[in-house]
């Protein structure tokens, strides 16, 4: 099967690292990425080494009638800004009647006739998918490399990290004050992907500050090797800001890490509170939950092993490539 995937940015972002899954995840297939920048990763790096996948950068104004003349098989939009309706405007119905929104994005898609859907959790599904009949719709859980499941962990004592893009709006505004308030020896906050206002903060309130900040910059160190070392995963955003599934949160889960996140948008298709991670609504929870577990190793190894192993039974890049053949033959009827 020839498959067309067209996003914007092939740089380090979540929606890149899912192409670079997907196609990891389906290697018996033709992969044709569409994009319109580009920079230099190690996302461009690996997919330049796969035989099976040409990249190829689109001029402005004229996507259409790149995608037009692919003939693919499978034509998958991965959805978030600035995609728009205005995207799918002048696509023929025969390129239409092989193609898939992927949401990536906790904003409502445009209902496009022809067009297919993937959400990539029910919560995105419920949420931004309410105009789409349930028969042109699946849920499909994001994909984790498998070099996440085979971290071999050296953790620092009295550690949090998290990370994700150096943008502002995927850290809170009372960032500090959260873990400020988490009071259990000297805490070690360990951040990869921090804005630099952030480490300006610190910087300038260095003696204020009672915990340790280790802040990192977007892309100076791999991710699985920084998650060798956080006791716990403490992810929280902006009030204003909903994720649909964060490739971030699968990572640390694969890693077994035992997660403590908002309980918010597509994260609690992911985490069942408890059991494969602990959910929360408000700062005291999150210092409640982080002194729990810091205050039982039996307690961080039993979130984290669940954690791991629903990952692997639900996101793994062989489970994810079933279900992706699944859904596209039920969702278009093609024959895989």
């Amino acid at each position: 099967m020839r498959i067309v995937h067209r996003f914007y940015d092939l740089f380090v972002g979540g929606a890149e690292v899912v192409v670079l899954n997907t196609v990891k995840a389906l290697p018996d297939h033709e992969h044709v990425l569409l994009f319109s920048r580009a920079a230099k990763s190690w996302i461009s790096e690996e997919l330049s080494e796969l035989q099976n996948v040409s990249l190829l950068q689109v001029e402005p104004g004229k996507e259409t009638g790149m995608i037009g003349s692919q003939n693919a098989d499978l034509n998958c939009f991965h959805y978030y800004p600035p995609m728009s309706e205005s995207d799918f405007r002048d696509l023929p119905p025969r390129v239409l009647n092989r193609s898939l929104i992927i949401n990536h994005w906790f904003k409502e898609v445009p209902l496009v006739h022809g067009m297919r859907y993937i959400f990539l959790s029910k919560e995105s599904r419920a949420r931004t998918g309410a105009s789409v009949p349930n028969r042109l719709s699946r849920v499909l859980i994001n994909p984790v490399a498998e070099k996440f499941f085979r971290v071999q962990r050296q953790e620092i004592p009295f550690s949090v990290g998290r990370h994700s893009r150096d943008a502002e709006f995927k850290f809170p505004t009372d960032f500090f004050g959260l873990h400020e308030s988490i009071r259990i020896g000297d805490l070690n906050a360990m951040i990869l992907g921090a804005p630099i206002e952030m480490q300006q903060y610190v910087k300038t309130n260095l003696f204020r500050l009672k915990n340790n900040y280790l802040l990192l910059g977007f892309g100076s160190m791999r991710v699985p090797d920084f998650l060798k070392f956080p006791q716990i995963y403490l992810y929280q955003t902006r009030e204003d800001f909903a994720e649909t599934c964060p490739m971030n949160i699968l990572e640390a889960m694969a890693a077994g890490i035992p997660v403590v996140a908002e309980s918010k948008g597509g994260i609690c298709s992911l985490l069942t509170h408890n059991e494969t991670g602990i959910l929360c609504t408000s700062t005291d929870q999150y210092v409640d939950s982080c002194h729990l577990l810091f205050d039982s190793a039996q307690e961080r190894r039993r979130i984290g092993d669940a954690a791991q192993q629903w990952a692997r039974e639900n996101a793994s890049l062989e489970r994810f490539g079933e279900h992706f053949l699944q859904a596209t033959s039920q969702l278009l009827s093609i024959a895989i």
